[in-house]
């Protein structure tokens, strides 16, 4: 493999956004249930970890500094979510506080007095914790041997989901603290991976298994306990896939997933709780939330391509 676009990691990216957006939908409309859903949004910081450190790792520390390293995630993360975030704006206007509310949200500061860190835009808390993670990485990940710290994080969430029964952590504002260490774990993880096996991880034959697994997985799960044994999703089933994803070519489709998967991870809750709070039907905000992630992946290149095109033919 080269240097270029890991169609693989992109496919299992999308996959990844469709087992959260379709967690949400399940539980606002009872249809279905995926309770361990949120699971999904480990694989994301695994991958996180994988990427950012195979894309800018050799350069923290040289010509990139933690702090412009960190902005360069904020220019990249921040649009979407600010989006996401202005689409709840108004459902936020009929709060107790909206004039602390949306400016927090818009921010991406978390707030401790409405049950929830993001109460307008919910999946916001992983975007705030991957952050952290990049400073993390930025500051210090990159020094050190990686090794102890995976051991170490692993113990402490096995720790803190036997003493809580629950490993859907770091979303509220009662286990706010939980979750350094639960972004931690499969952030280091990732960033050890891309240390040990590069582009070249073991044979892993058929590659594009690893999507139908990984989503069978979050189902089995979702059936058992919650708790410490979700850890396990972490540190096994988390690491096979991405091993599987750096094998498989996914070509255009995975691209195209890899596109979306952000845009629908920010958009998707407003849009679904806007309507759960109004009483109507979640399937037609469900749509709307996947129009508009594609808007959101495509849309700005189409409009280069076009004006791009225009120049040319002036």
């Amino acid at each position: 493999m080269d240097r270029g676009r890991l169609t693989g990691l992109d496919a299992l990216r999308g996959v990844a956004a469709l087992v959260v957006f379709l967690g949400h939908v399940g539980y606002l409309t009872g249809f279905f249930a995926i309770p361990a859903s949120y699971l999904a949004v480990d694989f994301f910081f695994m991958l996180s970890g994988y990427v950012m450190a195979r894309t800018y790792e050799h350069r923290l520390g040289d010509d990139l500094s933690a702090g412009a390293f960190l902005w360069l995630r904020l220019k990249r993360l921040w649009p979407v979510c600010a989006v996401g975030s202005a689409l709840a704006i108004p459902l936020a206007l009929l709060r107790p506080n909206p004039a602390l509310e949306i400016p927090l949200a818009l921010l991406l500061v978390p707030t401790f007095t409405f049950g929830v860190l993001y109460p307008l835009n919910t999946p916001l808390w992983s975007i705030f914790f991957e952050l952290l993670a990049n400073l993390m990485h930025g500051m210090v990940l990159r020094r050190i041997s990686l090794g102890g710290v995976v051991i170490v994080a692993a113990v402490t969430c096995l720790a803190i989901a036997a003493r809580t029964h629950s490993y859907d952590l770091g979303s509220h504002p009662r286990s706010f603290l939980y979750g350094l260490p639960r972004v931690l774990l499969p952030y280091s993880m990732g960033v050890w991976m891309w240390r040990k096996v590069r582009d070249h991880p073991p044979r892993m034959r058929p590659a594009w298994a690893v999507a139908p697994v990984m989503v069978l997985a979050i189902f089995i799960f979702s059936a058992g306990p919650d708790g410490a044994t979700r850890v396990a999703f972490v540190v096994i089933v988390c690491p096979l896939a991405l091993l599987g994803g750096l094998q498989w070519n996914a070509g255009k489709l995975g691209i195209i997933a890899g596109a979306l998967s952000f845009p629908l991870y920010a958009v998707h809750f407003p849009l679904l709780s806007r309507a759960a709070f109004y009483g109507q039907s979640i399937w037609p905000a469900a749509s709307l939330a996947i129009v508009s992630a594609a808007l959101l992946a495509f849309a700005p290149k189409l409009a280069r391509s076009v004006a791009l095109m225009a120049k040319r033919a002036g």
